[in-house]
């Protein structure tokens, strides 16, 4: 009797551990879902006549720039299991970089 409570007891933990990783999975998605969303939206704008200017990354933040995209790349390669070409990848870095400025640029005008 004992050991089939056990049993339940421990099915029900890993059936509790599988839906949290379940959602931490699906909470992953949405905001890759959000970043591809804007990518595509960022795209269309840079393609239209009234392209904006493009942003530069200060000069002293170049050597942590270039480390971070790095590890960066290959994290990227590693965890989407194929091989991105550093063309896109290059393309993709640039608009999450402008996603995640968003905040700052609002706040200087």
């Amino acid at each position: 009797m004992k050991k089939s409570i056990q049993d339940l007891k421990e099915s029900l933990r890993k059936k509790e551990e599988k839906q949290q990783r379940l959602h931490e999975q699906e909470e992953t998605v949405k905001k890759d879902i959000r970043v591809l969303r804007y990518l595509i939206a960022k795209e269309e704008e840079a393609a239209s006549p009234q392209a904006p200017r493009k942003r530069k990354i200060p000069q002293k933040q170049i050597n942590d720039f270039f480390t971070r995209i790095a590890l960066f790349y290959e994290d990227l390669q590693r965890r989407l299991n194929l091989r991105i070409t550093y063309r896109c990848f290059c393309r993709w870095l640039c608009t999450r970089y402008e996603f995640e400025s968003r905040y700052h640029d609002r706040h200087k005008l």
